[in-house]
């Protein structure tokens, strides 16, 4: 787990950075270890984390689907914060790509 989590944190650099590539490298690691032990809340947040990434990289669509994976988990496992994260940050892919009802409904949910 520990290593999991400092992998998302050299994931959350690099994209800071502007390396979002990279980032990605970093989080599918993270996705991976998360998946391999079941850590389903690291997995959602790996997965929060690539929707991110890929929305920089202005791949919305993609995005949207990395969002979708970590808010089904989200919920499964009734982790709140981490459902109202998820679909902000879904809501800002959705009004990229310009369906602003929807990314209405998501930011009123979250």
């Amino acid at each position: 787990r520990g290593e999991a989590s400092s992998l998302i944190g050299l994931g959350d650099a690099y994209h800071a950075l502007g390396e979002y590539q990279r980032a990605i490298d970093f989080h599918e690691q993270s996705l991976a270890i998360a998946r391999e032990i079941g850590d389903r809340r690291g997995e959602a947040n790996s997965l929060n984390n690539l929707g991110n990434a890929y929305d920089s990289l202005g791949e919305y669509q993609r995005a949207i689907d990395f969002h979708e994976q970590s808010l089904a988990i989200a919920r499964e496992i009734g982790d709140r914060h981490g459902e109202a994260i998820t679909l902000e940050c879904k809501g800002i892919a959705l009004a990229k790509l310009g369906k602003k009802w929807e990314a209405k409904q998501s930011y009123e949910a979250a």
